[in-house]
């Protein structure tokens, strides 16, 4: 919820400003157009990496562990009761 109130506020405050300064300017508008694809770039890029590394990490634990060697009580490094 804090996430959307904040994505919400931002959108409201460059609406207020897009509003303000009004669209007759071509520059405005070309900065609004680039703020939104940056916005939705950055999201998709987030979400790749993120992705990424949750596809790895899948792969780490798929991976089967090497068997391990039986524990002999008799050796020196077996822990002292």
């Amino acid at each position: 919820m804090k996430d959307f109130l904040a994505m919400f506020l931002l959108c409201f405050v460059i609406c207020y400003l897009v509003v303000a300064f009004g669209l007759s300017n071509v520059w405005v508008l070309m900065a609004l157009i680039a703020a939104v694809m940056a916005v939705f770039a950055s999201a998709f890029l987030g979400q790749a990496k993120q992705l990424k590394e949750l596809e790895e990490r899948l792969r780490r634990l798929e991976q089967p562990e090497p068997p391990q060697p039986p524990e002999d009580p008799e050796s020196p490094e077996a822990p002292e009761a």
